[in-house]
């Protein structure tokens, strides 16, 4: 069995030559920065790091804009903190599923972006 600080073994391919053409959330644990920049001249840029900033940004966008909403409700006795927060827990598969829904939509327009440019670039090059 090896010890926990054991070399690991190492599996290497030089990114421009991968088939790949998405890399997945936490892949970039995967690619050196090298093989970062290797990937993103042989195909579009990875946005695997754009969806996750995405999502966090959205999730954050979506609680500020529920807490603001509730804070006169709040300031003026109507809801305590207690009720705010219980309400927050009860839509949270709520808050999620539109979270996921603006990411899914953003990265949609992203990707869309991306491939108008390229063509754009493509046939004024030409």
């Amino acid at each position: 069995m090896p010890s926990a600080t054991a070399p690991t073994t190492r599996c290497a391919s030089p990114a421009r030559s991968s088939p790949a053409k998405v890399i997945g959330e936490g892949a970039n644990l995967g690619m050196t920065q090298r093989g970062r920049i290797e990937a993103a001249q042989a195909r579009p840029a990875p946005q695997h790091r754009r969806h996750r900033q995405l999502r966090r940004v959205n999730t954050s966008d979506v609680e500020v804009n529920l807490k603001i909403a509730l804070a006169v409700p709040m300031r003026d006795g109507r809801i305590s903190r207690e009720a705010r927060n219980t309400l927050l827990h009860a839509m949270t598969e709520d808050v999620a599923a539109l979270v996921l829904r603006n990411n899914y939509q953003q990265s949609l327009a992203l990707s869309l972006a991306e491939r108008r440019g390229s063509r754009t670039s493509a046939s004024s090059s030409g």
